[in-house]
């Protein structure tokens, strides 16, 4: 060999150790050791094993071929999140390694394309994957069409365990299982376009579940399809998540209502959407109780609904834009029931149409029922099934909230109840009510002022205060019993007499003749600040004084002077007015002598 050519071998070798060297310094400090590639590793079968944290030190070259593809073994420990770590120096061309990841049969989990611009590792250490535990396999592929050939790289894999989607999950047969309350960690990430990531769950009996999906900002619009699959595979609901939604409160405000059974939920992303490779959380919850059981969209999937109970039900469902919920009311005898639904608040004017079926699916009776409201319908239903369906419209701002259906038999005999004894201040009241039936009804008692309820006046009896003078008195009776509706009945009004006003009437023992005297009149009434006319006659004149409320009842009345010396009668009499005058009558006259010297 000459010594040019030894030379330039001599600073191939050299360059060949600096790059490498530079490749091993910039990678993260790690406490794991530096290996070196041992070829032949060009398929699974010799695969170099790479512990986790290990620095893998490479190159992709091989003579007599025009690829080299480097196979490394890894052992996941746990599911968690995996992290890829590849570090090689700038290339001129634009690829510089195609790398796949494996599994234990050879399938290909992910791959990915690494270009020039990817040499620091950042692009590949930010693609967000997730492994169940297990051995894995990478292959790093070169060409020697690509500037990287004969070029040193470092490869490091690092793995944080965690609850997480378990890929591959693109069916349900590889559905990742959900249990509920837990969360899980997942991204939208895969070698197509799509990627469906599917959770398996369980639920243990009818009720209300709340889907919980959460994720970053995005720039997209669209951030994720969420479809609910039964254990046929048939669609349940769906719903478009917006980026708008990232914080997971629309979704979980929609009212899902399942029965017991297993479910698969699928979460679809496109990679031209900003979600692709964004970490997103699922949470499912589930609350039992007596609830719509889905699908009971005709009446020969109607859900039972007892007599008596409050079912729970939202009008949602998938692919229409209506949804029709069916429930049958079975009874043994003809019998007159109440039909109630509440329905949840919304700006529009209806949230459902409510419909009451016979068994032959004749309607009985029909009522469009607006947001916010509690609409009854009383309705006579023959022996055997009948049916209720509550209608509901994807332009309706109700679609997706939850509404509460009873069906209560009817109380056959509610007698309005009268009151007799004396309509005076200090008399005592009585309600008088006949039975009701059927029998065992629980009666509660509300006596009211001018429709107004008395606080602590909730008994049979009430003794009239002075604040129900000249009032008009009722009492209202509310009757309960279980599986019935509340019915309330209120008296006809009795007119309590008014209290007549008292006056006190303070004179001088005596004033000279004329002098002025002056005359102190105090007024009782009902009010505590009456208002009115105090009016004092002397020596045949009359002068009249007002009453203001901040007089709080007293006032002064100056007398007409009298030139002539006796004794003269002095009456004084008060006529209420304003708000005074409905509780209180005009006061007798109220007679003093006063001394003229």
């Amino acid at each position: 060999m000459s010594r040019s050519v030894t030379t330039r071998v001599a600073r191939g070798i050299v360059a060949a150790a600096a790059a490498l060297a530079l490749v091993a310094t910039t990678l993260s400090p790690a406490a794991g050791a530096t290996r070196t590639e041992t070829e032949p590793n060009g398929d699974i079968r010799t695969a170099n094993a790479l512990p986790l944290g290990d620095t893998m030190q490479g190159t992709t070259e091989m003579a007599n071929s025009r690829w080299d593809d480097d196979y490394y073994a890894i052992t996941i420990p746990a599911a968690g999140r995996t992290t890829i770590d590849l570090r090689f120096a700038r290339t001129t061309s634009s690829t510089a390694y195609n790398l796949y990841l494996y599994n234990d049969k050879g399938g290909t989990v992910l791959s990915f394309t690494l270009t020039s611009g990817d040499g620091d590792g950042s692009w590949l250490r930010g693609r967000e994957i997730f492994l169940p535990p297990g051995t894995f396999y990478l292959n790093l592929r070169g060409s020697s069409d690509w500037d990287s050939w004969g070029k040193p790289y470092g490869l490091r894999v690092t793995h944080t365990p965690g609850d997480v989607e378990l890929e591959p999950n693109d069916s349900i047969r590889l559905a990742t299982e959900l249990p509920l309350g837990k969360t899980i960690t997942g991204s939208a990430l895969s070698n197509s376009r799509w990627d469906d990531d599917y959770f398996g769950i369980s639920i243990p009996a009818a009720g209300r579940v709340t889907l919980d999906l959460r994720f970053p900002t995005l720039t997209s619009s669209t951030a994720y399809y969420v479809y609910l699959y039964n254990d046929k595979g048939g669609t349940v609901q769906s719903f478009t998540v917006t980026s708008s939604h990232r914080d997971g409160a629309w979704l979980r405000s929609q009212a899902i209502f399942l029965r017991e059974g297993r479910y698969s939920l699928m979460l679809r992303a496109a990679d031209d959407w900003d979600s692709w490779n964004k970490v997103y959380t699922l949470k499912v919850t589930h609350a039992a109780g007596l609830a719509e059981q889905e699908p009971n969209g005709s009446a020969t999937l109607a859900t039972t609904l007892p007599l008596g109970k409050a079912i729970k039900g939202s009008s949602l469902i998938a692919g229409s834009s209506w949804d029709y919920d069916y429930y049958a009311v079975s009874l043994e005898s003809a019998a007159k029931v109440a039909v109630e639904l509440t329905a949840p608040t919304a700006g529009d004017a209806t949230a459902y149409e409510l419909r009451v079926l016979s068994g032959s699916q004749a309607t009985l009776q029909f009522e469009n029922v607006p947001p916010g409201k509690t609409r009854r319908m009383t309705v006579d239903l023959p022996a055997g099934d009948s049916y209720i369906r509550v209608a509901g419209s994807s332009d309706y701002q109700s679609w997706g909230k939850e509404y509460t259906l009873k069906v209560l038999r009817v109380l056959t005999s509610t007698p309005t109840p009268t009151i007799t004894g004396t309509a005076a201040v200090g008399k005592t009241l009585k309600a008088n009510v006949k039975a009701w039936k059927p029998s065992k009804v629980t009666l509660m008692y509300q006596w009211l002022r001018d429709g107004k309820a008395i606080k602590g006046a909730t008994t049979s009896s009430y003794t009239l205060a002075k604040a129900d003078a000249g009032t008009k008195i009722t009492v209202k009776v509310t009757g309960s019993k279980s599986g019935y509706p509340s019915v309330s009945k209120t008296s006809k009004a009795v007119t309590v007499a008014k209290v007549k006003a008292t006056v006190k009437v303070t004179v001088p023992k005596s004033v000279a003749k004329n002098k002025q005297a002056t005359v102190k009149v105090a007024v009782t009434t009902p009010v505590a600040n009456p208002t009115g006319t105090v009016k004092v006659t002397v020596n045949g004149k009359s002068v009249s004084v007002k009453l203001t409320a901040a007089a709080k009842g007293k006032v002064s009345v100056k007398l007409p002077k009298i030139a002539k010396a006796g004794s003269y009668k002095v009456g004084t009499v008060f006529t209420p007015s304003g708000t005074t005058a409905k509780s209180t009558a005009k006061s007798a006259t109220v007679t003093k002598t006063l001394k003229v010297t």
